[in-house]
């Protein structure tokens, strides 16, 4: 289980991911981040972590956030910009740390079966760029979105 200051060292990086993904105006995620030097965490290893200070929804927030960032980790290769995830030879270990746990959440089951695709496509295998590229639009409009639609619920606008 994480200590209370990992909990929050990866919440804000999810945050700050979702912000950066809303900055870039297009569709799909932008995935030329800072693997290493701004997003430091070993994201894989926290997908399936549990925490008695954390509600069920923060739970899953944390899990699908970091799925988003080994999903953009890979893209990051794909797309030719980064190479993060092969210089550091983490593909074996997130597909592991990815397939290593159950959820019955619709969207996450998609986050687990679309990053595999990735870190397949990350290993050589051709053929799948417009299956990734899909899920990269789905990915940002569907967990990004629902981030910022949720917090928006929290404000009220002033008369």
């Amino acid at each position: 289980m994480p200590s209370y200051i990992e909990t929050e060292e990866l919440i804000r990086d999810i945050c700050y991911f979702y912000h950066e993904q809303a900055c870039w105006g297009t569709g799909a995620l932008y995935a030329d981040l800072s693997f290493g030097r701004i997003y430091k965490l070993p994201y894989w290893s926290y997908i399936w972590f549990d925490s008695d200070s954390l509600s069920a929804d923060e739970i899953q927030f944390v899990r699908d956030g970091c799925l988003m960032l080994v999903l953009t980790m890979c893209l990051d290769t794909i797309e030719g910009s980064g190479t993060y995830i092969v210089l550091y030879e983490l593909v074996e270990t997130c597909r592991r740390e990815i397939n290593s746990g159950v959820t019955h959440d619709v969207d996450s089951l998609k986050l687990i079966e679309g990053t595999n695709l990735a870190l397949d496509i990350v290993e050589g295998e051709v053929g799948k760029d417009n299956e990734i590229g899909i899920l990269s639009t789905w990915a940002k409009q569907t967990i990004v979105g629902r981030y910022f639609k949720t917090m928006s619920q929290f404000f009220q606008e002033v008369p």
